[in-house]
């Protein structure tokens, strides 16, 4: 129990911190919305940044965060300090100096790369893609980078500062936005977007290098076991977190074929579905992480899936609500952030019928997601490899076919659907392979949790016509009506885990019970 609640501490810190980024990053796509809302130049500007952005993964820049929390975790674990120099220096100049040859090819063949995809090309698409990817691309750099050194201080148990950069970095994109969008139009975020990420990059470098880790400049050792173990370990979840990248790319790029502003209005809803996963899926496993690695290092199996029950646990319970909230509320939700400026009620519509799609797959996606992290932690990333690489196949397939019959909405249909059958497949290989469990003894809470969802919708349907019977209401009523329906039914969900005896929901019940006789006791005396 008080490793649970150290877990928690540490999850609450970094939830703060989140919500704090995403926060910023609402506003900042806010801005965005209403000062060109949904056409050309944004579809220009997402695909533009999606382009270096897959160059990233498929160089396996970006899983340098999700492998360096796991190796240096453990090698802080087993006391090896005096490893820990090579091995930061190491992959952080070997990185650097590939990122920075790509980066200026990248720029160089920009027009060429641009001209390789299967973009239905009108206007002047072509010319912006190419002008926004050269300003972008040296995020191949900086953001790299930036995840590598943030996943090295989480292995020190630092988690306020990688959240404090990423803060600076969008407050950097906000303030461009707002200063040169009526100059540079589009552009002004790009650059934003590039400053920002090299702000987040420099503040992490500097406190790693003059608090934690000495660092040699001119040190590349591949023969030093540990940087082998980080390469062996690391090559198949590049390959998975590519092809991931890659779903993303081919899903902007069909939804090019379907008119301006369609790949505008997936990233917008896709963004909407990244927050739940940003807010309470990441905090738990940026913390579980370090510790399942040290569980493995240990060899202490018990403990081990007690922390994969737990987290799996507190991510469902919260997981649950907000799919079955966002299912039933998703107009109103993006209408409330996103219909003010050249946003048209129109483009809240599309936006909110994409969203309602994600939020069908959003469990599966939490899901898996945790599962990948179980299998970093436990070091079995060979396994993701072919069981990755299938679905992520299988994403795109259904992507192409299901667009052809349903356009946009098939695009996100099939990324829902290619989840599903991602996250069964990882669970049932965790079982057979690596940690037996049982479904029924182990997993009886959660399928508890995951049956309260049809009633839980049901409860918002009802409420939601109960209260939003004028379609024209202003952004101040809807958000009150919002939160009087989202508190309503986050007060009959509670009650719906406690009448099921869901440790987690009588923990919190009994927390503020205490608190409140507490305060009243202090009250009397």
């Amino acid at each position: 129990m008080e490793y649970h609640r150290k877990i928690i501490g540490s999850s609450i810190l970094v939830l703060l911190l989140i919500i704090c980024v995403k926060l910023i990053a609402v506003i900042k796509d806010i801005i965005l919305a209403y000062i060109f809302g949904l056409g050309k130049l944004t579809d220009a500007y997402f695909v533009a940044f999606q382009i270096p952005q897959t160059l990233i993964f498929l160089l396996g820049i970006t899983i340098l965060r999700e492998m360096s929390s796991s190796i240096f975790s453990k090698t802080i674990e087993l006391k090896q300090d005096r490893d820990l120099s090579i091995l930061f220096s190491s992959i952080f100049n070997y990185a650097l100096l590939t990122t920075v040859l790509v980066s200026l090819i990248g720029i160089i063949l920009m027009p060429f790369i641009v001209k390789l995809l299967p973009i239905s090309h009108y206007d002047d698409m072509d010319r912006l893609i190419v002008y926004l990817g050269r300003i972008l691309f040296t995020m191949v750099i900086t953001f790299g980078l930036s995840e590598y050194l943030g996943a090295v201080l989480n292995a020190f148990r630092n988690f306020f500062l990688p959240g404090f950069s990423t803060i600076c970095a969008n407050i950097c994109m906000i303030v461009s936005l707002i200063m040169f969008a009526h100059k540079l139009s589009i552009a002004s975020l790009a650059y934003g977007t590039t400053i920002g990420f090299l702000i987040s990059c420099i503040i992490q470098f500097t406190y790693i290098t003059s608090r934690k880790i000495f660092y040699k400049p001119f040190v590349i050792d591949f023969h030093f076991p540990l940087v082998r173990e980080y390469i062996k370990k690391a090559i198949p979840f590049m390959i998975i977190t590519s092809m991931s990248q890659i779903c993303i790319l081919v899903s902007y790029i069909l939804s090019l074929n379907f008119g301006q502003g369609m790949a505008s209005a997936l990233s917008f809803a896709g963004k909407l579905n990244d927050i739940i996963i940003n807010l309470f899926v990441l905090p738990f496993l940026t913390v579980l992480l370090p510790e399942f690695s040290r569980d493995t290092a240990n060899n202490d199996t018990n403990t081990l899936k007690s922390h994969i029950r737990f987290g799996a646990e507190a991510i469902a319970v919260i997981v649950i609500f907000c799919t079955a909230f966002m299912i039933v509320c998703n107009q109103e939700i993006v209408q409330l952030l996103f219909m003010r400026g050249k946003f048209t009620l129109e483009n809240a519509h599309i936006t909110g019928n994409i969203l309602f799609i994600y939020m069908i797959g959003l469990c599966f996606q939490a899901g898996y997601l945790y599962l990948v992290f179980i299998y970093l932690g436990i070091q079995k990333t060979s396994s993701l490899l072919f069981i990755g690489g299938t679905s992520y196949i299988l994403n795109v397939v259904l992507q192409i076919i299901l667009s052809h019959y349903f356009g946009v909405y098939g695009i996100t249909a099939g990324i829902s659907f290619a989840s599903l059958i991602y996250f069964f497949v990882l669970l049932f290989t965790l079982k057979k392979n690596f940690i037996s469990f049982s479904f029924f003894k182990q997993g009886r809470y959660i399928l508890k949790i995951v049956g309260i969802i049809p009633f839980l919708i049901i409860v918002f349907i009802v409420g939601r016509k109960v209260l939003f019977t004028d379609e024209n209401l202003k952004q101040s009523y809807l958000f009150v009506k919002l939160l009087i329906l989202g508190g309503a039914g986050l007060f009959i969900y509670i009650l719906c885990l406690i009448v099921l005896r869901i440790q987690i929901a009588i923990d919190l019940f009994n927390k503020i019970r205490y608190m409140f006789y507490a305060k009243n006791e202090n009250t009397l005396h």
